[in-house]
């Protein structure tokens, strides 16, 4: 879903959109109830986060200067692994988390403990943006379970063009994964010497995997 907003002289039109889409969810039970905030600018991510806590919001932050587990310093600053940990407690208040993609890693999986995703900003680089969405959105995830993901783009702004050529780039990728046969399963197929018996069970699998 895209959120389009006019511009202000005061607090960002973002600001308070992501405020009341937060409001919306974070009244839910469980993963339902917890959200994620994208943001690829760090003075976005720490000027968003002192707004929420202003609005009674609790929020934590994810991005470069936030120490990991080996990085502990005297200021009492909360690690990584902290937050994560405190956003999987199903009884933390700790509801909301504003992230930089490029922070926040592939080994990252918070699909268990949330359901919703809000972009603040994007640019063109669609890898981390693709990874992003997959923080919430993995194997492993019920057939049932819901994800969302909410895109604020101002108007009369360059957001929009951000937007759809996020939009075709992802598109294109999926089709060269899903249409793209593998290249080993290619030279299996027209090797002359049999590979062993297990080895070319596991690329059949692989591959039926992969196309399923």
């Amino acid at each position: 879903m895209v959120k389009e907003y006019a511009s202000s002289d005061t607090i960002p039109p973002k600001f308070v959109a992501c405020k009341e889409l937060l409001n919306s969810f974070l009244k839910l039970p469980g993963p339902e109830g917890k959200v994620i905030v994208w943001s690829n600018f760090i003075h976005n991510i720490d000027s968003l986060s002192n707004y929420l806590k202003t609005q009674g919001i609790h929020n934590e932050v994810l991005y470069g200067a936030t120490p990991v587990e080996t990085e502990r310093d005297q200021d009492g600053m909360k690690t990584r692994e902290q937050i994560i940990t405190g956003f999987h407690d199903a009884q933390s208040p700790h509801k909301v988390i504003i992230a930089n993609p490029y922070a926040v890693g592939e080994s990252i999986s918070l699909h268990h403990a949330c359901r919703n995703a809000i972009y603040l900003d994007r640019n063109y680089n669609a890898t981390p943006f693709i990874q992003s969405k997959d923080r919430i959105h993995r194997y492993g995830l019920g057939k049932d379970a819901k994800v969302n993901y909410h895109y604020l783009v101002s108007k009369d702004s360059i957001d929009l063009a951000i937007h759809e050529a996020l939009a075709y780039k992802e598109e294109r990728m999926q089709m060269l994964i899903e249409s793209e046969e593998i290249l080993l399963f290619k030279v299996y197929k027209n090797e002359e010497e049999e590979f062993n018996a297990d080895i070319a069970e596991l690329i059949r699998i692989y591959h039926a995997e992969q196309h399923s």
